[in-house]
């Protein structure tokens, strides 16, 4: 369901992106091994795993409670990103 909801966004926004899901367990190895631009997470992350990437914390997007802040947020930083690839 969070998944669906960041890829709304970011569709609504007219970014193209690919959208995906994971666990905290496998998160590392995403991060070793893939290019992340952003983490929408509804758990808190360890602090360990050098997360370079922003981390938006999502669990609005399920609660309702706050969910237009949220939204705004990945907006935002979907729009960062997307201008820092462009200038790449």
């Amino acid at each position: 369901m969070l998944m669906m909801r960041v890829k709304d966004v970011f569709d609504e926004e007219k970014i193209s992106c690919s959208v995906d899901t994971t666990n905290p367990f496998e998160l590392a190895g995403l991060l070793r091994n893939g290019n992340v631009d952003l983490i929408v997470s509804t758990t808190p992350l360890d602090s360990t795993q050098n997360i370079l990437c922003p981390v938006i914390h999502g669990h609005a997007l399920l609660s309702g409670i706050g969910e237009a802040e949220v939204i705004e947020e990945i907006r935002k930083v979907g729009h960062q990103i997307v201008a820092a690839h462009s200038q790449a």
